[in-house]
């Protein structure tokens, strides 16, 4: 009798990929010069900021998260600090981050991660 090979991946499994993807890409797009820097936060705001800051924000999110799963399990936070996390090591690692995606019809470019964290501020609005 044949037995079918299944594949189960979790959520978090593919969050993980995710966000070792889009690290490996940032760095490989600043390489090549695909893309652009960004110094600041979400599209560019607050450039030069510093990491403090942001690894302040980026724990305590972190903290809120840990709190809340106890009660209910909130995807959306976990893109917020999945996403966040790896700009906030890439920021630590390389000074910046590397945005190599653009946005069709204006001057803007994102990472995955930066699409991470907007998809996961939707979801936790939507209650997901």
């Amino acid at each position: 009798m044949k037995e079918k090979l299944s594949l189960k991946v979790n959520k978090f499994t593919v969050l993980v990929f995710l966000a070792c993807f889009d690290f490996l890409v940032q760095i490989i797009a600043r390489r090549y010069g695909v893309g652009m820097e960004n110094r600041g936060v979400a599209l560019g705001l607050l450039g030069g900021i510093g990491i403090f800051p942001i690894a302040v924000v980026w724990m305590i999110l972190g903290g809120y998260i840990f709190c809340r799963q106890i009660a209910n399990r909130s995807y959306g936070l976990w893109l917020v600090f999945i996403g966040g996390g790896v700009n906030l090591l890439t920021r630590i690692s390389t000074g910046s981050v590397w945005d190599y995606i653009p946005l069709l019809g204006v001057n803007l470019w994102v990472n995955t991660s930066d699409i991470l964290v907007s998809l996961g501020v939707l979801l936790y609005i939507l209650g997901r």
